[in-house]
């Protein structure tokens, strides 16, 4: 069992870039729990009188869970004006941007559902399938963002405007879905961690298509492994080129930092490691256990 209690799920956000200690924009080192980012977000934006896009934020972090993360905001007000803890703060001359921060450093406690040793837990030092967690779907998150997209061509033909953060989360989800698709072929065939010929690769892993507009770089033997994970999903692909959201790469293969394992009593392991932004916890630990999530 995972997230038992918030407080065995706890994120560290990692930014990884020094403050120039000037300019438009504080920052503010916020924990919060029980919460999402979004939430937190637009208390900021009610607090400092701004629009809540003006907000900015690295990455989205877990509700169910303890997480301390930065966020800026365009203001001269150097104080913290809300109740949430804010361990630190700084200013900089632009907004932070998704995607921004080094790291996310982990601190979790563990129930398998199975049986399980020290060892199986260490075992992900190795690396894992670098899939998007189940959190990104929802229940039927998928089949909506599916259904949103077939009729966004009659929405702009009928000059609605769609909203902006629910165009780019639709798209979101449906190129995360078409990812988990290529990466679970190359799961199947066991060379997700495998550069084959054709392969694009980034920091010696291949990677996989987030998909848009644009030719994918991916060549020879890769190319075909792609074309047939995603051949079932044509409309999707062309929908989201139409959309015009330009493709990406994505590893297909993720390795934590500094994994420390160690029992704590009963069936419980407590975790410690940090992960690259956008990697999912979650993904790594079903990689070896079955856990369910308490939420």
């Amino acid at each position: 069992m995972l997230k038992a209690n918030p407080s065995d799920f706890v994120v560290e956000e990692e930014l990884g870039f020094e403050f120039t200690d000037e300019g438009e924009h504080a920052y503010f080192y916020v924990e919060k729990c029980n919460l999402n980012t979004q939430e937190v977000a637009e208390a900021i934006a009610r607090a400092y009188g701004v629009e809540t896009f003006e907000v900015g934020y690295a990455g989205l972090k877990d509700r169910r869970a303890v997480t301390r993360q930065w966020f800026s905001v365009p203001t001269p007000e150097d104080a913290w004006l809300l109740d949430f803890t804010c361990d630190a703060r700084g200013r900089h001359r632009s907004k932070l941007k998704r995607g921004q921060h080094a790291a996310n450093r982990f601190t979790l406690i563990v129930r398998p559902l199975d049986d399980m040793d020290v060892g199986s837990f260490r075992s992900l030092a190795g690396g894992f399938p670098n899939y998007f967690g189940e959190q990104r779907f929802g229940q039927d998150n998928v089949k909506r963002a599916e259904a949103w997209l077939k009729t966004r061509r009659e929405r702009r033909t009928s000059r609605r405007t769609p909203s902006r953060r629910k165009e780019g989360w639709h798209m979101s989800v449906l190129r995360s879905h078409l990812f988990n698709q290529v990466l679970h072929r190359r799961v199947q065939r066991g060379d997700a961690d495998t550069i084959l010929p054709g392969d694009v690769v980034s920091d010696d892993v291949p990677t996989g298509p987030l998909w848009g507009r644009g030719r994918t770089a991916t060549r020879g033997q890769a190319l075909v492994i792609e074309e047939q994970a995603l051949a079932p999903f044509a409309d999707i692909c062309t929908n989201l080129e139409y959309a015009g959201v330009q493709q990406g790469r994505r590893k297909l293969w993720a390795a934590p930092r500094n994994l420390t394992v160690e029992s704590v009593g009963g069936s419980a392991f407590r975790l410690d490691f940090a992960l690259e932004p956008g990697v999912y916890a979650t993904s790594m630990l079903s990689a070896v256990a079955q856990i369910r999530e308490d939420n």
